[in-house]
């Protein structure tokens, strides 16, 4: 197995600003990138279909996904970056910290949603997750919001 940035893609707003770090970070060190999106922890629309009691946006949402997945897989590639992905299904933290094992990552890139102090007492965070079961630097990208809010914008 290569070794690969590990970059955690949840698709929000933020994900472009994590995949440039990610990019940023592979072209400086000449390494190859593994993309993870993690599923939640429910049945998958397959299941959950053959028990009627599937939402049928599920199968379409995970589609959509794997389709913009396939699009930055191509965009590293053509920019010589090697890239794979996974979409792996558990408790984030987790599967961030299996992938990263996996890949033998040298560094893992995700993003900081800037929650406050009473969201990380009772849920804490995924950063924190994955560096409690690892020893891998995890550099962190910050919602843009919250560099405008401490800019004073």
């Amino acid at each position: 197995m290569s070794t690969k940035i590990l970059i955690c893609i949840d698709f929000s707003p933020l994900t472009p600003r994590i995949v440039k770090t990610g990019k940023e970070l592979a072209k400086a060190l000449n390494l190859g990138v593994h993309l993870v999106h993690a599923q939640p922890e429910k049945p998958s629309a397959p299941t959950a279909v053959v028990h009627q009691g599937a939402d049928p946006s599920l199968g379409r949402e995970m589609m959509k996904e794997i389709k913009e997945l396939n699009n930055l897989k191509s965009d590293f590639e053509e920019e010589d970056i090697p890239c794979s992905y996974a979409t792996p299904r558990g408790k984030t933290s987790d599967v961030i910290a299996a992938e990263a094992a996996k890949v033998e990552a040298p560094y893992i890139v995700l993003g900081s949603h800037g929650n406050g102090a009473m969201y990380h007492l009772v849920v804490g965070s995924v950063a924190e997750g994955v560096m409690k079961k690892l020893d891998t630097p995890v550099i962190l990208v910050p919602a843009q919001q919250r560099l405008d809010r401490e800019a004073g914008r």
